[in-house]
């Protein structure tokens, strides 16, 4: 009887395990579904937009798996395909593609996705128009022809982009870089060129030196600034781009990917083969950028050793020349203490230029990512102009790549939300505040704001605006301190809301006397600030 028991027992115990041992293989049968899925979604499959799905049982799950791979390996064949065949599929992530499908198909107005195609016509070109739907034709409805649907797309964008001059702004040119040229890296047709920087904050000037070379200011659809969450698809469209250009109308254009020293092993080693996979091409003009720190080695320097060239750009005094050509409409303001007025300065010239001051606030742990997505969220107006204002940062790298971007490019992306300033026939003015720190640490810590046109406030008690309203806080101080001033401060009484109040009220120039007198004394030499006025 114990030994009939016992085999119970023993049966129970395998049937527990059996059951446990199928359980975990399910387990990791759907996760692998889940990363499929994943790919395919990310790679813009049209029939994974959505997913949800029933499976019972593993030889059932373990058949879908073999299916989705099969899914995978037949989209990804698709999607090379049609690259090759429409260039401008290159220019954009599958997201992006399916955002352009949406409003090629939708028969209904899809506001959030126009305004999203809109921006992202301009990526490839600022004076590229997002046509009307009643004047999309062609694009297949319904189809399971993914192929030909996607060439639908690509010829869409085609006929969008290629009336338009590849490059919409003129020529790079800066008067000193003629002395550098001599200095400048010279990039050769079907050579890679790869520049390494001991300073990762020179990347903006090694990018412009390129340039300067290559005769023309970047577009957006020339540079790839990687981050920490660029993804294999991104660089894969971009390196399909630099190598197809010159069978497509983009020869002479040069590519250039840039901080390849984030991307984490396995995306350098993918990136390396796709380069080598493609070099047979003789046409390209590619360049990559890589921060090379003390002691760590990258995949990406180790493999193109031969092709490595150390460099630190343009020198400082050249990239004022190119900024202050470029950005003509753009002015960096500090100042040697807080509260000396660069706000009121900014509200003041803006003013006088018509505009109404827009603010967009940069402080503590806003990195390049979130800078992007609240950027795409200011909307910038044409009666307005920017103000950026930076108030501190604990990512100064992030908020300096995020000023080269916008400033040169006129663009700020991510593999997620693509930000831009808006198309206007006016000019856009942008005021980049600077707040004011020990030694300027903020200040130093930004390059690009340092290449800038710029206006430095000092102390000045001329510039303190003095309100003409009789009973403005200003005025009803100066009034007091009028009187004391005059030794009359017992004798009189000052009244403000009655028959017999001031009619007049005290003129600037007494005002500020005033007020440099008796707050900023020899007893208060030290505090030379606006708002140590407002404060009292």
């Amino acid at each position: 009887m114990d030994h009939d028991n016992n085999i119970g027992d023993i049966q129970v115990e395998i049937s527990k395990k059996n059951i446990l041992d199928e359980f975990t293989g399910q387990e990791d049968i759907a996760q692998e579904i889940i990363k499929v899925v994943s790919v395919l979604m990310q790679l813009g499959h049209f029939d994974y937009r959505k997913f949800e799905n029933e499976l019972i049982g593993t030889d059932k799950m373990k058949d879908y798996l073999k299916f989705l791979k099969n899914e995978l390996k037949n989209w990804q064949t698709i999607v090379d395909h049609a690259q090759e065949q429409c260039y401008y599929l290159t220019f954009f992530p599958a997201r992006h593609i399916l955002a352009f499908h949406d409003y090629f198909t939708s028969e209904k107005p899809d506001e959030e996705n126009e305004e999203e195609c809109k921006t992202l016509v301009r990526f490839v070109n600022n004076k590229a128009k997002l046509p009307s739907r009643k004047d999309i034709q062609g694009i297949s409805r319904g189809s399971k022809d993914y192929r030909k649907i996607l060439c639908e797309i690509g010829n869409e964008l085609e006929k969008i982009f290629k009336s338009i001059p590849k490059q919409s702004r003129g020529g790079l040119k800066a008067a000193g870089v003629s002395g550098q040229r001599t200095t400048l890296n010279i990039i050769k047709k079907g050579k890679l060129f790869i520049a390494a920087c001991a300073d990762k904050t020179r990347v903006p000037n090694i990018i412009m030196s390129l340039y300067v070379n290559n005769g023309y200011y970047p577009e957006p659809w020339q540079l790839l600034i990687c981050t920490t969450s660029t993804t294999m698809e991104e660089l894969t469209i971009f390196i399909k781009r630099s190598f197809f250009a010159s069978k497509n109308g983009y020869e002479n254009h040069l590519f250039c990917i840039a901080n390849l020293e984030l991307l984490d092993f396995e995306l350098q080693y993918d990136l390396v083969n796709q380069i080598r996979s493609m070099r047979d091409q003789k046409d390209f003009l590619l360049a990559l950028i890589c921060y090379r720190e003390n002691g760590i080695h990258h995949h990406i320097l180790d493999q193109f050793s031969s092709d490595v060239v150390v460099t630190d750009g343009l020198n400082n005094e050249t990239m004022r020349e190119v900024y202050r050509e470029l950005c003509q409409n753009v002015i960096r303001v500090s100042s040697d203490l807080s509260g000396q007025g660069k706000t009121e300065w900014i509200k003041e010239d803006s003013f006088n230029k018509k505009r109404i001051p827009r603010s967009f606030l940069i402080s503590d742990d806003m990195e390049f990512g979130r800078l992007v997505r609240q950027f795409k969220e200011c909307k910038l107006q044409p009666v307005e102009s920017l103000h950026i204002n930076i108030v501190s940062s604990n990512y100064p790298e992030d908020v300096n790549m995020f000023l080269f971007e916008l400033l040169t490019l006129g663009i700020a992306s991510t593999n997620v939300d693509v930000a831009c300033l808006p198309p206007s026939e006016t000019p856009i003015y942008i005021f980049i505040e600077i707040a004011s720190t020990t030694e300027q640490y903020l200040l130093n810590s930004l390059p690009m704001a340092g290449y800038l046109l710029s206006k430095h406030l000092t102390w000045d008690i001329k510039n303190l605006k003095i309100s003409q309203e009789i009973i403005s806080p200003i005025q009803i101080t100066c009034n007091y301190l009028n009187l004391l001033d005059l030794d009359e401060i017992d004798a009189k009484e000052i009244l403000f809301r009655t028959d017999n109040a001031i009619k007049e009220p005290l003129p600037v120039e007494r005002c500020q006397n005033l007020i440099e007198k008796y707050f900023f004394n020899e007893n208060n030499k030290d505090i030379s600030s606006f708002r140590f006025v407002e404060i009292f």
